[in-house]
């Protein structure tokens, strides 16, 4: 199973208007992280309209609140702006974040749904900056099993473990094997 998480630059300058400025460091957006996710929810956890819809977890793992305003999540790394969030959403320090990957918007605002499905037979998550190019945390994986996450273990490293007791909106705790076997 190949994962791949990608590194960021710390901090990106921007020039407009004759002015230099700086869109996030390390300290703001680049703390967030695709914490885990389930692409094949057969039957773990139920969104608010009872449907076992695939979810990506977000996770906010500076020591700041961070406003999730302008961003971006996609499945397709060639089209960062696939979905924006939805204005107003902040993540604590240390908190997380659900949003159902089911291509059904209009399920919002119960609950936080996405306009793009996840694939099972495995494909990329970015997230990205308000700029709409700037990938601030991404994986890519390979065919998913039922109802086995994939997460970070601990929360917000760059260690990917499929997880046979997912966790979503809490502290992952579950990983399957200190090596991932393909």
């Amino acid at each position: 199973m190949r994962m791949t998480p990608n590194k960021l630059p710390s901090v990106l300058l921007i020039a407009g208007f004759g002015v230099c400025f700086s869109v996030f460091s390390n300290t703001s957006h680049a703390a967030l992280k695709i914490n885990e996710f389930l692409a094949a929810n057969d039957s773990i956890n139920q969104d608010p309209q009872g449907d076992y819809d695939d979810w990506i977890e977000i996770y906010n793992s500076g020591q700041n609140t961070i406003s999730l305003d302008g961003l971006y999540l996609s499945d397709d790394l060639s089209d960062p702006t696939q979905w924006a969030f939805p204005s107003g959403l902040s993540l604590n320090a240390g908190g997380y974040l659900l949003v159902w990957a089911d291509k059904d918007t209009s399920d919002n605002p119960s609950g936080i749904h996405s306009a793009f499905k996840l694939s099972s037979g495995g494909e990329e998550i970015g997230l990205f900056a308000s700029d709409g190019v700037t990938l601030l945390d991404s994986i890519a994986f390979d065919a998913q099993s039922d109802d086995i996450s994939y997460g970070r273990f601990p929360d917000g490293s760059n260690n990917w473990y499929p997880m046979d007791s997912p966790s979503p909106n809490s502290a992952n705790i579950a990983a399957m094997s200190e090596t991932v076997y393909f």
